[in-house]
């Protein structure tokens, strides 16, 4: 299995939305942090669109899973 790094929130979110499996830590390099998962083959298909503006979910998950990150940062 593969691993994804996501230095973005939002992409982030939507993998874990997603049900790709988030690493309990976040990984800094300086002042970036990184939310590492296992990429079980999705992981750029799924950014890609999000990215794209392609996207399909419910926003309440999604609102949750930038909540559970968010504090991820601050833990």
């Amino acid at each position: 299995m593969e691993i994804k790094k996501v230095k973005d929130m939002g992409q982030a979110s939507f993998l874990k939305v997603n049900n790709l499996k988030l690493q309990r830590e976040v990984e800094w390099e300086g002042k970036s942090a990184y939310w590492i998962f296992e990429d079980d083959g999705r992981a750029d298909e799924l950014i890609e669109a999000y990215i794209n503006g392609e996207a399909i979910g419910n926003l309440k998950d999604f609102s949750e899973a930038q909540r559970t990150l968010k504090q991820m940062l601050y833990n």
